[in-house]
């Protein structure tokens, strides 16, 4: 678990790298386009959503079966030309069904909706979107499976995180129109695709050479019944987690699905330990599987939890701490009316999903994977169900409020099969003594009298907080990975001190 952390902490690093200039794009460059940039969240969570229903699965395979097709003298007998020609299968398919889907969500989704026009006149770019989306989840998976995430997320989130503000800017100064804003945002996945498989080369990883008489009945068998069951699987886990976007979007309006989507940048502060560790865990875990070793199994879903838990909560409660401040710095916008409290919400959810840690990949790489697709079938229409329900009670907030309750009702799904079926569970004394610190640290730094510039008080209160959740975090030992990595990297300079 040592090499998870360590690898986790450098993709952790890159990644608040890509969070901060997220972070300061979503208060200050954002706001001042919110359609705008709710027409970028429509298209590309859109996509993603037609990308989960058409890729049956198959950015899954690239780990899932990994293990069966592991060869690197035989170039992996193939199995990144299958995965490729999975994902091309799919996308012909989507083309097939595209003049449906296009009936669909025009005219049924977004019937009535004020803001119908400026989607539907840029709507057919939603299809190079699909087919790179396509790609790119099946490279960035595959790609985890030589121990190697930085620079496919380099390429997935920071590149954009700079291209976007950037793309809204020269459309704020008018030196670009909305239809030229959106072919940059296909020319940018491109430019990922392309990356992507630049470096696989460099890897030494790159083989287009199909092996289809390695794949025995037997396999064959597994790998068509894991993509029926993937289908659903990914379907709902897009349902679940991304829905809220798209339902603000279609039954309010895109600005308003801008300002929503706006806190949902802020929110991905809490959940980027979430997204390293489970990158970097989700290949070990299948391997593990694959050997029958649950004790392996046992022990990576506790310090998971721990570590992650630990992380997301300092996060939550030092945003939360200072979330007056932080929006009296934002633009007069949508997002800083509405922002607090879908924040909650969203931030909330981040801590389930960070407690709970690697519990889909547990269930997804076992035998027992169907059951992931059940719950996912189950909760996706519970959750558009909850959208309906709240957006109309809770109008904006409530798309925060149903994902939440979406996400808590999910992970306790999970939590409680894999207790009930493996006999283990992530939780120990160190979970109550990290919520304990986290809430104590808070309540700390809650009501001091700052009356400063909002920019000194949010320094101010996060350095004081930040301080003690960790030194209290250290001397109680609560997460192994975090002693090793302060012992090795930090605590030897106090001590030559």
């Amino acid at each position: 678990m040592g090499i998870v952390f360590r690898q986790s902490i450098k993709y952790t690093i890159v990644s608040y790298l890509g969070v901060a200039i997220g972070t300061l794009s979503a208060l200050f460059i954002y706001p001042q386009e919110e359609e705008l940039y709710g027409l970028f969240q429509l298209f590309t969570q859109g996509a993603m959503f037609i990308m989960s229903i058409f890729l049956a699965g198959f950015s899954a395979h690239a780990i899932r079966f990994f293990p069966d097709f592991k060869d690197s003298d035989n170039k992996h007998n193939g199995f990144l030309a299958f995965l490729l020609l999975g994902a091309v299968a799919g996308f012909v398919l989507f083309l097939l069904f595209l003049p449906l889907l296009q009936h669909l969500i025009l005219e049924v989704m977004f019937a009535g909706n004020p803001s119908i026009g400026v989607f539907s006149d840029y709507f057919l770019y939603i299809i190079p979107l699909v087919l790179f989306y396509m790609m790119n989840a099946i490279l960035l998976r595959y790609i985890s499976n030589f121990g190697r995430i930085v620079v496919p997320n380099l390429l997935n989130d920071l590149f954009i995180k700079i291209s976007l503000p950037l793309f809204i800017l020269a459309f704020s100064f008018s030196y670009i129109s909305t239809e030229d804003f959106i072919q940059l945002i296909v020319a940018m996945q491109l430019l990922i695709l392309i990356g992507m498989l630049l470096y696989l080369k460099r890897l030494g990883q790159f083989s287009l050479k199909l092996n289809l008489k390695f794949i025995k009945p037997d396999l064959r068998k597994k790998i068509v019944e894991y993509s029926l069951f993937g289908l659903f699987s990914e379907l709902g886990n897009r349902l679940v987690v991304t829905i809220d976007v798209i339902m603000v979007s279609a039954l309010i309006s895109v600005e308003l699905g801008g300002a929503y989507a706006i806190i949902r940048v802020i929110s991905e502060v809490i959940g980027k330990p979430i997204l390293a560790i489970q990158s970097i865990v989700s290949p070990m875990i299948s391997q593990y599987w694959n050997e029958n070793n649950t004790d392996e199994i046992a022990k990576v879903y506790r310090k998971s939890s721990d570590t992650l838990l630990l992380a997301s909560t300092l996060l939550f409660f030092m945003i939360w701490n200072n979330i007056d401040d932080l929006f009296s710095i934002m633009p007069d916008s949508n997002s800083a009316t509405l922002g607090k409290y879908v924040f909650l919400f969203l931030g909330i959810s981040k801590i389930v999903d960070a407690a709970t840690s690697v519990n889909s990949h547990i269930i997804g790489y076992s035998k027992y994977f169907r059951f992931n697709f059940y719950s996912l079938l189950i909760l996706a229409g519970f959750n558009v169900v909850f959208n309906l329900v709240f957006i109309e009670q809770y109008h904006v907030i409530g798309a925060a409020i149903a994902t939440f309750v979406s996400l808590f009702l999910f992970n306790l799904l999970k939590f409680g099969f894999i207790w009930r079926r493996f006999g283990f569970q992530p939780f120990n004394k160190n979970t109550l003594i990290i919520l304990a610190i986290a809430l104590s640290a808070y309540a700390s730094t809650a009501f001091l009298p700052l009356d400063f510039h909002p920019i000194v008080n949010i320094v101010i209160r996060s350095v004081i907080m930040a301080s003690i959740f960790l030194i209290a975090s250290y001397r109680l030992k609560v997460s192994e990975e975090m002693n090793i990595f302060l012992d090795k990297y930090v605590m030897k300079y106090f001590r030559k001190g």
